[in-house]
């Protein structure tokens, strides 16, 4: 564009093209890709530092059952559900006697019932 550009005898003439729904889509694709990147990057740097506690997210502390002041005698009640699990944890503790008689780990144990009934204390 020289000098004579923008004048009266020599306009400058734009063309706006409008882009199909195609392209569009395309535009948006790419840019929440590239935000998912940044986001998931941002928050796996994070979790890395172990800044997320700090910031209100859900902690992830392990607590053991060693450390827990809570014991079978400490439920009433759902006496099957009790006896089971103290099965598991006695294979846990020692699996030589079960597997001696071909006795094998459970694949997970599933407490089913209304709120307040000690599922999570069991």
């Amino acid at each position: 564009l020289g000098a004579a550009a923008g004048t009266a005898a020599n306009p400058v003439q734009v063309a706006i093209a409008k882009a199909g729904w195609k392209e569009q889509l395309w535009k948006t694709l790419r840019v929440l890709a590239v935000a998912f990147i940044v986001i998931s990057a941002f928050g796996a740097v994070m979790d890395d530092r172990g800044m997320s506690s700090r910031l209100g997210a859900a902690s992830s502390a392990v607590h053991t059952a060693e450390s827990s002041d809570k014991r079978f005698s400490d439920v009433c009640g759902v006496d099957e559900a009790k006896a089971e699990l103290e099965e598991i944890v006695m294979y846990l503790k020692d699996p030589g006697r079960f597997t001696r008689l071909g006795g094998k780990l459970p694949k997970g144990c599933l407490l089913m019932g209304p709120p307040g009934t000690g599922k999570t204390l069991l």
